[in-house]
């Protein structure tokens, strides 16, 4: 069900961005090179607001210096008791 759905919206979501880069395309060639670079500069501060959400969602549930997601850890850790 949930696999459908994810599919579907992903099938949608790359149509979209497709369509959106051909207009992007479209008007860069009308409206000249600044209209592209102006693109430009706003996705690159998108991309940066972005990573920056990503690394402190990170910092709060994966404390630093942890390597392993919390699964990993506790398997490995079972894994040792077993043999020790």
């Amino acid at each position: 069900m949930y696999k459908k759905i994810f599919f579907i919206g992903g099938i949608i979501f790359i149509g979209l961005v497709f369509f959106a880069g051909l207009v992007l395309l479209i008007l860069s060639f009308k409206n000249g090179i600044s209209f592209l670079e102006e693109i430009k500069i706003i996705i690159v501060k998108i991309v940066y607001k972005i990573m920056g959400f990503v690394y402190d969602e990170a910092t709060i549930h994966n404390p630093p210096g942890d390597m392993f997601p919390d699964w990993i850890d506790d398997y490995l850790k079972s894994e040792i008791k077993k043999e020790i």
